[in-house]
């Protein structure tokens, strides 16, 4: 995750596309894995009764987040 953010500072940053693009290539290649983990990682971790509250909070935060910007 931090080198994704480190990519994502250099997509705000980019003066041309092919910047632009690279960038956003590895943002996307260090960001894929914590995404496609986070359902198994939740199940291993939390309890069957608290797991509807953290997966509506996982699931809510991408759409509030720009609601709230």
């Amino acid at each position: 995750m931090p080198l994704s953010g480190l990519f994502i500072i250099g997509i705000a940053v980019a003066t041309n596309y092919a910047t632009l693009v690279i960038c956003r290539f590895f943002a996307g290649l260090f960001t894929g894995p914590a995404i496609s983990v986070a359902g198994g990682l939740i199940a291993d971790v939390f309890k069957v009764q608290d797991r509807l509250l953290v997966i509506t909070l996982i699931v809510v935060g991408p759409f509030l987040g720009p609601s709230m910007a």
